[in-house]
């Protein structure tokens, strides 16, 4: 079978952040982004920082039946967080990217196909990374949503 996305190398640049993490059930997830990228960015305004991109959410552990994600907006320079909104980094180095083009339901695809990449380069495990929509979904056709997704390398195993 031949895969549908184009996986690339690249390196990264750290990115300072501020997220809020949650556990949360996998059909939960979208409920959660919603509450979360609005306390994110209410908090980025009345600290009068500045977003510098668009809102991820990072796989920080993928269970069988629950997830711990960080959801987030990235910074043009680190802030402090407070309470359930903490001071984050998006890693710098290579990693493995990809764009999905369509509904964000079908966006586990392409994270198999970026893990089966992973693996091939003896990466195991399935968390750290994250995505990013990289067009705002309430402005184009679901069919038209792009989808970023970005793997940390770290060293092979």
């Amino acid at each position: 079978m031949a895969n549908k996305y184009t996986i690339e190398l690249v390196e990264l640049t750290p990115q300072p952040s501020l997220v809020i993490k949650s556990t949360v059930a996998q059909d939960a997830i979208g409920e959660q982004l919603a509450q979360s990228f609005g306390k994110v960015f209410t908090f980025i305004e009345n600290a009068g920082g500045v977003q510098s991109g668009m809102p991820f959410m990072r796989y920080l552990d993928m269970g069988d039946s629950q997830f711990v994600i960080a959801a987030g907006m990235p910074l043009a320079e680190a802030l402090d967080g407070e309470g359930e909104i903490e001071a984050h980094v998006l890693p710098g180095g290579r990693a493995l990217t990809t764009l999905h083009l369509g509904d964000y339901a079908g966006v586990g695809a392409a994270w198999d196909e970026v893990w089966e990449r992973a693996r091939s380069l003896g990466i195991e495990q399935q968390s750290g990374g994250w995505d990013v929509y990289t067009n705002d979904p309430t402005e184009v056709a679901p069919k038209e949503v792009e989808t970023r997704l970005y793997f940390p390398l770290g060293e092979p195993a």
